[in-house]
């Protein structure tokens, strides 16, 4: 629908505590029943499950190595948009590079520049190892 990334929490909370069950049906399968939201926070499904990857962390707690981004905080807006500028989305290959006191270096996707992230926005985003795509969508309950 074109809402910015950063503006569209706000909007669909908006909409959840006012459309009707069978609205929010429809959307979910006009949607094709998403497991994510498009910051990665997980969307329970009819019955109350929620897909979660295995190994999730916080990217400051994570090792130097290659991980796969899975979610973003939706809380601060501008942190959003800083986020998409770099071009950091769930589902994108990060690799950090280091820890330091300035924040985290790493690389993303293919990109030959590596970028710094200060400590709160590296605190913002939680990645785990790559894994396939079926791996991904084990079922395991809130």
């Amino acid at each position: 629908m074109d809402y910015p990334w950063e503006e569209i929490h706000d909007e669909a909370d908006r909409l959840e505590h006012a459309a009707s069950e069978a609205m929010i049906e429809r959307i979910d399968t006009q949607l094709d029943h998403p497991s994510a939201d498009p910051h990665g926070d997980p969307i329970p499904t009819a019955k109350g499950q929620i897909r979660r990857p295995i190994g999730v962390a916080r990217l400051t707690e994570v090792e130097a190595g290659r991980y796969e981004v899975i979610r973003l905080s939706d809380a601060d807006p501008q942190r959003l948009i800083r986020f998409r500028d770099c071009g950091l989305t769930p589902g994108k290959p990060v690799q950090v590079i280091a820890h330091g006191p300035r924040g985290t270096t790493g690389l993303l996707g293919d990109q030959p520049r590596s970028i710094v992230l200060a400590p709160a926005e590296a605190r913002a985003i939680w990645v785990a190892p790559p894994r396939t795509r079926a791996m991904r969508r084990t079922l395991r309950n809130p």
